[in-house]
């Protein structure tokens, strides 16, 4: 998949069996790690999204992603979803 063009690749990506087996592996892998890779591959309460005009100290709940994770999701569901947003061009950004 790194090889398709972004469109097909966000195509590729929004493939719900695709997101799924990709969010389990995720969090197998993530669970596996010790030290401070834990933080980087972990850390998605952190992570909000970049917007226009840019907000760089994002402090409404509603868009922080402890404020929009729904219950029985994996904590990266919410940011899977971002990520193929606005055609695979979303920015996300950890302050």
């Amino acid at each position: 998949m790194a090889d398709l063009p972004l469109a097909e690749l966000v195509h590729a990506l929004r493939d719900p069996e695709r997101r799924q087996r990709i969010i389990v592996e995720h969090e197998e892998v993530a669970r596996r790690q010790e030290g401070m890779i834990v933080d980087i591959i972990g850390s998605f309460h952190k992570l909000y999204p970049m917007e226009d005009p840019v907000d760089y100290e994002p402090r409404r709940p509603t868009r922080s992603p402890a404020g929009r994770r729904r219950p029985g999701y994996a904590r990266s569901s919410w940011h899977w979803d971002l990520l193929v947003e606005r055609d695979g061009n979303q920015l996300l950004y950890m302050p």
